[in-house]
């Protein structure tokens, strides 16, 4: 019989080729101050004006009043004033563009990305500053790279001066890409229960309208409505705006039109109309993510249920979906999409001397890459007992996670691991998250290779490198990464340069320019599938025949490894198809051709039998497919085999610490097993 996958785990294709092995090497004095920096991005960004307005009057192209001159690829990240010079925060930016495109491969992996830092821009005057914008969170980036921002509590600023800016607590503010000047496209008005007011108006209610309220939540971009849409802590609403008109053109309230009951398996509160009360809206009707599929049409926004402080093992975070067209929401197409899982160890992060706990972190923000087919879902770490001001923001709890498939049948693909420094787990997410942009070698010194879009995926996080300390931005190949390798695959960007200081919980969202980039291009890892046909089922001792498919262009890839990836399953034999070879080491089995790379799209007989003591009868294997150039492929099968029965004595619990076949024969296996008791 044929095995059935319960799940399978595919990731895209990276090249990781040999020029990624360089490392930076830049002459730039790593004594600067502060203060002389800032000097010089001042001065320079003055120059940079000058050459701008000399630019537009003779070719009359614009530009944004800024270094670049191809934005494709750069990043855009948020943060709070005061992760740069506590007492001086009206002053200091919240805002930045950095030049993450790496066309010459030169970026050092592991370590901050010293030029990258070092040459962030804050505006043509340096003025993407805390008394022009307040504090921000949300992104979005319109299909003239125009730059939006949302007003927001994240930061829980409750002792500063400027929480909010200019537009108030619900303010949304437009970075225009001609100019790099700032305008309130949206202000703040008092906080009403009656959302249709807003309609046709400017305004969106929140707080007291002027400097205190819960702020919003994050904000995307319809690229084909040309239409905004933001989340609002205040009401749990949805608002859309026309950003050619700075008006509100539909609100949608999930629950207002009817009820929206629990998802099944959890006990969620049922989503309802907005009450009315001031604040924050109640959790489980509490709106943060928010995010365009362009290939289905559809607003997915996360509801925020539960975080570390309040939280049951049957409540969950959800992500749900919305239709929307050009007259506005559709509320009879809203469905539930995915619960999140809870942290697996089931213990509050980084201990395990108090009773396990079940929880996930509310997802602040959702982006897809350009054919729609995957989602990214970025936590943002809050402690759940909160009064008018944003709960208290918690810096260790929280991940990154991406999903593929379409609406209504999204499954779970794998976990961007964040760096990790010191004794962390990898669970460091700020919450921002996006797809960005590679380049192949350059054919021409200076100037990029071919993009390759959705290549990297850039996160927001804190505590990402020990020496100097990193608080800002991560890059992962679209591939993945694990624990392991989080640090040793990674660019890491520090916001701010100032590497003495902890900025914990302070970092934002990112989003990046996707520029040129106009589709996913076509993946070797597309079309990679493995099946599994079972050979014999005996407890604990059990074998398959594995065929894998989809291995295209002939010549791709040279060689397969598979590694179970459940505690406690070994293997105890492999064998290959006729023309290859096998080798089984430390668990990790590996097939190849004994002479070149794989020239056949389809093989079968990579034969292996395992020895289960997981205690459960399903475990999983992830395979790896290897290509010439230093790219890997994944996929990853689960496999029925009922484990090994141990008689327990009454007086103790034997613990399987590792199984080792010692001969294998027609009659059976033998293992040398070790345990603990």
């Amino acid at each position: 019989m044929t095995r059935n996958k319960i799940k399978k785990t595919k990731w895209d294709y990276f090249n990781s080729g040999s020029t990624v092995t360089k490392v930076e090497n830049r002459n730039i004095n790593k004594q600067q101050n502060f203060n002389k920096r800032m000097k010089e991005k001042k001065f320079f960004s003055f120059i940079t004006t000058l050459l701008l307005l000399m630019s537009v009057v003779i070719t009359t192209k614009a530009q944004f009043g800024m270094p670049p001159t191809n934005i494709e690829g750069w990043a855009v990240a948020t943060h709070s004033s005061g992760n740069w010079v506590v007492g001086s925060l009206t002053n200091t930016p919240v805002i930045g563009l950095v030049n993450t495109r790496n066309c010459d491969g030169l970026a050092p992996f592991g370590v901050n990305w010293t030029s990258a830092t070092t040459t962030i821009y804050h505006g043509p005057t340096n003025n993407w500053i805390a008394s022009n914008l307040g504090q921000v969170y949300g992104i979005a980036i319109d299909s003239k790279n125009n730059i939006y921002t949302t007003s927001t509590s994240v930061y829980n600023h409750v002792a500063e001066p400027l929480e909010f800016g200019p537009a108030g607590p619900g303010g949304v503010y437009k970075i225009d890409y001609a100019s790099g000047n700032i305008s309130n496209i949206l202000t703040s008005s008092i906080y009403t229960t009656s959302a249709t007011s807003s309609i046709g108006t400017s305004k969106i209610p929140n707080g007291d309208g002027v400097n205190h309220g819960p702020g919003l939540g994050n904000i995307c971009y319809d690229k084909d409505n040309d239409k905004l849409y933001v989340t609002n802590m205040e009401d749990g609403r949805i608002y859309r705006i026309n950003p050619t008109t700075n008006k509100i053109d539909a609100v949608y309230d999930p629950g207002a039109s009817s009820p929206i009951a629990a998802p099944l398996g959890t006990t969620n509160p049922t989503m309802n109309a907005d009450g009315g009360t001031n604040g924050f809206a109640p959790i489980g009707e509490r709106l943060w993510g928010i995010g365009y599929n362009p290939v289905d049409k559809r607003i997915y926004y996360s509801v925020w249920v539960e975080g570390y402080g309040s939280n049951s093992p049957t409540t969950y975070n959800v992500i749900r979906s919305v239709s929307v067209n050009a007259a506005g929401f559709i509320p009879t197409s809203d469905q539930f999409e995915f619960k999140l899982l809870d942290v697996a160890s089931g213990y509050l992060p980084n201990s395990t001397s108090v009773p396990p706990i079940f929880y996930s972190m509310p997802i602040s923000d959702i982006e897809f890459t350009l054919d729609g087919k995957k989602m990214l879902v970025g936590e943002c770490g809050v402690n759940q007992n909160y009064s008018e001001i944003f709960p208290i923001n918690t810096g260790h709890s929280n991940r990154v996670f991406e999903y593929r498939g379409a609406a209504g049948s999204w499954i779970f693909n794998q976990t961007i691991n964040l760096s990790v420094a010191g004794s962390f787990t990898h669970l460091n997410s700020s919450g921002g998250v996006d797809y960005g942009v590679s380049y192949n070698t350059p054919t021409i010194q200076g100037q990029c290779g071919q993009a390759k879009c959705d290549s990297i995926i850039w996160t927001t996080g804190n505590f990402l490198v020990n020496s100097p300390l990193v608080y800002g931005l991560q890059s992962t190949p679209a591939s993945g990464n694990t624990p392991a390798t989080a640090t040793s695959l990674g660019h890491f960007v520090d916001l701010n340069g100032i590497f003495t200081q902890n900025d914990k919980t302070q970092i934002g969202d990112v989003d990046i320019f996707k520029g040129e980039c106009k589709g996913a291009i076509p993946s070797p890892c597309d079309k990679i599938d493995v099946t599994a046909n079972s050979l014999s089922q005996t407890r604990g001792d059990c074998c398959w025949d594995f065929t894998v498919s989809g291995l295209i262009p002939a010549g791709t890839f040279d060689h397969i490894t598979a590694t179970p990836i459940t505690p406690g399953v070994f293997f105890s034999s492999t064998s290959a198809p006729a023309g290859w070879g096998t080798n089984l080491v430390s668990n990790i089995a590996s097939w190849s051709p004994t002479s070149g790379p794989i020239i056949t799209d389809s093989t079968s007989g990579l034969k292996s039998c395992f020895v289960n003591t997981s205690g459960s009868a399903v475990f999983s294997v992830q395979f790896a497919f290897y290509t010439t150039q230093g790219g890997v492929c994944y996929d990853t099968v689960r496999l029925d085999c009922a484990p090994v029965q141990i008689q327990n004595d009454s007086c103790c619990a034997p613990n399987i610490v590792r199984a080792t076949c010692i001969n294998s024969s027609q009659n059976g296996s033998s293992y040398s097993i070790t345990m603990s008791i």
